[in-house]
């Protein structure tokens, strides 16, 4: 399992992203909390690409802890789903209703998944050092 994870410290509630991928990097974990606000665009960049230069098959992406979503949220699904293969399984896990409020207005729920558990098989989180 590879564990990257960003941050962006540019408030009260940084948001942050964490990576992680199986051993054959098929599956991608993600999960984000914090703000998720114009400030962390560049945050949001950094994680789009390293999951573009590798495009998983199965890409899930926890937004439980997520405590301020808006366009800047929205803008980083459409351009990581529209940068993966087609047939690439794109899910969104409990969302917390701030952010499930997003992307329905959106019509989110169109591109990918929504569910409201993790994966059976989610990994433990691993505690590493902030990129």
């Amino acid at each position: 399992m590879t564990v990257q994870t960003l941050t962006a410290s540019s408030g009260q509630r940084d948001a942050a992203i964490s990576i992680q991928r199986d051993a054959v990097g098929s599956t991608a974990f993600l999960r984000m909390s914090g703000d998720v606000d114009l400030s962390d665009s560049v945050t949001l960049d950094g994680a789009h690409d390293l999951i573009v230069q590798a495009p998983p098959r199965v890409v899930w992406l926890d937004l439980a802890d997520v405590t301020f979503a808006g366009s800047t949220l929205v803008n980083f699904l459409l351009r990581l789903r529209n940068a993966l293969p087609e047939e690439t399984r794109f899910a969104i896990c409990r969302p917390t209703l701030m952010a499930l409020r997003v992307l329905t207005v959106c019509h989110l729920e169109n591109r990918m998944s929504i569910c409201d558990r993790l994966p059976d098989d989610w990994p433990e989180p691993v505690a590493v050092a902030v990129a």
